[in-house]
């Protein structure tokens, strides 16, 4: 039996399963650490449904991404990673950054089972409508006949970037009846080999050497940005923004208006011509509506938030960073006054009409939270060890007297035959099974992965 199957029999799982339906808010207290994770894990494959993960900040969001990636595939785990500060997005401009949210956005659209992991501040983000983004990538196929210029503008539009020759994500390139273009999502970049307006062959290619490494019959190209913007809504968000700054150029001395019109002007015309400036993201309020994350959500999806009184103090320092960055750059005429740099978290959730479930440590600190159940899971972190194995021993066999299962994860096989040699050198009795659990009131062990490990006291097991 797996550790998911235990989880599913547990009386507060089938108490929280059968209450999980559109506009229900479940509170489950107790529950952290692996066990969470476990419990996220069961939810997915039991349920069958897309899920997103909120927590307080990026570096718990990296935390539990990394708890999960053992139990959970590639194609199942993704993070929507953003900075908690705008001011630092647009210095830096990570593109791994990128990629990771065109990623998580793509998988959610997919409507399949995965689970997607963000901070507050990427449920903030302001995004394009899902059918803008649905609608900004394609596929070639070999044979297919295309319209070269087409692809070239679809391309731009897509946020990918001219080059004499493509070196980096992003990236895309035209050399006579040669379209070369570098997805976020492939480890190289793709040649495309027209023939007239037919796609004579399809390859991928190293940009080093620009030998080829594997043909391919079919190539699906992502957005390389979430400034996502159709012709006619880049053209009502620049006229929204000069209309903006035609008002607050009136509020100013010659100076500050002088100052203001040289910052914003440039991204105006940037804005019209197809641009995808990280600057642009100061004027989020001005090209999207309140389109958040949960937005690219299936409707029988299940958004899930983490300790939810440290989600909320989390939004509560963001927003005052924020105010206090904003001073600096109204002082610099760079913003607008009244400007919103995200959206207000209270209003996202407010919102939403997924099936949600909160998690706490206790009841306490919810605010006016309303739920339509609580359901405490009494689960502890296990002790840590640190290599001393005399007391490793001692407890599993006060565990195991108590008619308790002692499961030992190991999360490789050479890491796994050496820790067997240990526990045979301290004489403590173990079986080797495949990834599930067989042996009641015994210690058995497998190729698996805990950060803390985990004690349920109801069942006979820990």
């Amino acid at each position: 039996m797996q550790l998911t199957e235990f989880i599913e029999k547990m009386p507060e799982y089938q108490q929280l399963a059968t209450q999980l339906a559109p506009k229900t808010r479940q509170l489950v207290t107790g529950i952290t650490g692996s066990a969470r994770a476990l419990l996220i894990q069961t939810l997915l494959h039991a349920q069958g449904k897309p899920m997103i993960f909120v927590t307080d900040t990026m570096y718990h969001a990296d935390q539990l991404v990394a708890e999960l990636s053992s139990s959970l595939t590639d194609d199942e785990l993704f993070e929507f990673p953003v900075e908690e500060l705008l001011a630092a997005e647009i210095a830096t401009s990570s593109p791994d950054f990128l990629a990771q949210r065109i990623l998580a956005m793509s998988a959610l659209r997919a409507d399949k089972p995965v689970v997607v992991v963000t901070s507050v501040a990427g449920l903030r983000r302001q995004l394009p409508l899902p059918q803008s983004f649905d609608t900004a990538h394609f596929t070639l196929k070999t044979g297919d006949d295309i319209d070269s210029e087409d692809v070239i503008a679809h391309l731009q539009r897509m946020g990918y970037h001219r080059q004499k020759l493509v070196d980096a994500p992003g990236d895309f390139a035209v050399r006579g009846s040669i379209i070369d273009i570098y997805p976020l999502d492939t480890e190289y970049p793709v040649r495309v080999d027209l023939f007239d307006t037919e796609i004579d062959s399809l390859r991928y290619f190293d940009a080093s050497t620009q030998r080829s490494v594997e043909n391919i019959d079919e190539v699906t190209i992502l957005a390389v940005t979430d400034l996502l913007l159709n012709p006619e809504q880049r053209n009502a968000a620049a006229k929204r923004l000069t209309d903006a700054l035609k008002t607050q150029m009136k509020q100013l001395d010659d100076d500050g208006a002088e100052q203001l019109s040289n910052f914003v002007t440039p991204l105006v015309d940037d804005l019209k011509k197809g641009g995808v400036s990280a600057e642009l993201r100061l004027f989020g309020d001005y090209l999207f509506g309140d389109v958040s994350l949960l937005d690219y959500l299936a409707d029988d999806g299940l958004v899930l938030l983490d300790d939810y009184p440290r989600v909320r103090e989390a939004n509560k320092q963001l927003e005052l960073d924020e105010a206090n960055w904003a001073v600096d750059k109204l002082k610099d005429h760079q913003i607008f006054t009244d400007q919103q740099f995200g959206l207000p978290f209270a209003n996202v959730l407010k919102k939403d009409q997924h099936a949600e479930i909160f998690f706490a440590l206790f009841q306490k600190g919810m605010g006016n939270m309303r739920f339509s159940q609580l359901i405490e899971i009494q689960t502890r972190s296990m002790q840590q060890f640190f290599g001393q194995m005399p007391l490793l021993k001692q407890e599993i066999e006060r565990w195991q007297s108590l008619n308790q299962t002692v499961v030992l994860l190991i999360n490789d096989e050479e890491r796994l035959n050496k820790v067997s040699e240990t526990l045979d050198d301290f004489k403590i009795k173990t079986v080797m099974t495949k990834p599930v659990i067989c042996n009641p009131a015994r210690s058995s062990w497998h190729l698996d992965s805990s950060k803390t490990g985990l004690n349920y006291p109801r069942p006979s097991w820990l």
